[in-house]
């Protein structure tokens, strides 16, 4: 015979995996600091969508670079 718990049961479960969960997503002081000096996000190069001219000899894109102190900045 299988009895399901009572509702007030799956409450506090589902509350307790919720608490949990919160836990595990507080950062360590030292890692937020970190993400502030050093960003994939701010540090990696990207293309740029469109060709830098119309020049049929130059249809590569030009890469760009991002820095937080200057922006967007061409190669």
């Amino acid at each position: 015979v299988c009895v399901e718990p009572s509702r007030r049961v799956k409450e506090i479960l589902e509350e307790e995996i919720y608490f949990r969960k919160q836990a595990c997503q507080v950062k360590h002081p030292a890692a937020v600091a970190l993400e502030g000096i050093w960003s994939v996000k701010k540090n990696f190069s990207i293309g740029s969508p469109t060709p830098v001219s119309q020049n049929r000899n130059n249809l590569l894109l030009q890469p760009q670079f991002y820095s937080r102190h200057a922006g967007m900045k061409n190669c």
